[in-house]
């Protein structure tokens, strides 16, 4: 979901930090100045804040702070429309969607304390960086601009009521020292810090087949990667690294896998591609689906690749003669009943 706010951060903290002291943390960055909260605004419309220089020239950065829990469910039109409305412009950022913070804590493998942050936080401190109503420049390199996010967002970590990093566009939560090794990796070798602006989930599409996916990698203008098998015959650990190989290898050389291609993945195994206009998986997100071809036989669901509302519409379809077919049969036996 694109609108106002072309990318988004959040630092989870258990008290909420003034904005001078948001200042202090900031000060190797340029403040321009700042913001005052609008009168009887909404505080997700925005608040008080500092606005600070944007990588891009044209563009600004804004951080603010919530004193309030992070809003997983995202509103609703009857109970919280203002809510609702704020996030449905995009005004938490791109690819915000309902449930990323639980499924952040639920799924952060690479750092099991995660949920605990969950629990603990109280407030949070919002990182949005924004280009105006004209959207990003032509040229622009959302990888700068999430760097850039990343960095302020380590500052504030030093805060001693910081908790955690979220990124719920890529429904990556982590630790401050995982973040600050992260950036001193990149300023060493150059690789974009992509384990903390996405994460590998784990989900079961049947009884034997498995669902992994990346999430996040929207907000580098790609899709995302889902690697279904048999749970039987990979184990999550060589599929996770398979799946973050590929992440990388797209970040690097941009939207190059094509529905027939071949990728090679875990146990010298070739994994086709198959396009896909809806992923298996919450967030709604386009995504590259790869399938090993070892021998087992293959579901409709994996091989289904059409828009979510198209699936909902044949699910809806086969729910409907499902139904017809029993009130058939009943009536037949009825009928039967009577003759009897």
């Amino acid at each position: 979901m694109q609108g106002l706010f072309s990318q988004s951060a959040y630092i989870l903290v258990y008290k909420a930090p003034t904005l001078d002291e948001l200042a202090e943390v900031l000060g190797d960055f340029t403040l321009v100045g700042r913001t005052e909260a609008p009168p009887d605004g909404h505080w997700a419309l925005g608040g008080a804040s500092l606005v600070f220089d944007h990588p891009e020239g044209p563009g600004r950065v804004l951080v603010d702070v919530v004193d309030r829990k992070w809003p997983d469910d995202m509103g609703d039109p009857v109970q919280d429309p203002v809510l609702f409305a704020a996030w449905s412009a995009g005004g938490f950022g791109p690819a915000v969607f309902p449930g990323n913070l639980e499924r952040a804590g639920k799924q952060a493998w690479v750092w099991r304390q995660a949920s605990g942050a969950v629990r603990s936080h109280q407030a949070f401190v919002r990182l949005r960086s924004t280009f105006g109503e004209d959207g990003p420049p032509e040229g622009h390199d959302p990888k700068a601009e999430l760097l850039f996010l990343t960095r302020l967002g380590a500052a504030v970590l030093s805060l001693q009521t910081s908790l955690a990093w979220f990124d719920p566009s890529g429904e990556a939560m982590r630790p401050r020292e995982f973040v600050d090794q992260a950036l001193a990796y990149h300023a060493a070798e150059g690789v974009p810090p992509l384990d903390v602006w996405t994460n590998v989930r784990i989900g079961r599409l049947t009884d034997d087949w498995i669902l992994m996916d990346t999430v996040g990698l929207g907000q580098l203008g790609l899709p995302d990667i889902e690697a279904c098998f048999k749970s039987e015959r990979y184990t999550f650990e060589e599929v996770d690294t398979f799946l973050r190989q590929v992440a990388e290898y797209v970040a690097d050389a941009g939207d190059v896998l094509s529905t027939g291609d071949a990728v090679p993945g875990p146990k010298d195994v070739t994994w086709e591609v198959l396009r896909a206009e809806q992923g298996l998986n919450a967030p709604p997100r386009a995504t590259v689906r790869l399938l090993p071809e070892d021998g087992s036989e293959r579901t409709r669901q994996v091989l289904d690749a059409r828009p979510m509302a198209a699936v909902i519409e044949a699910a809806q379809a086969e729910f409907a003669r499902q139904q017809q077919a029993e009130t058939q049969v009943a009536a037949a036996l009825k009928a039967d009943d009577g003759e009897g």
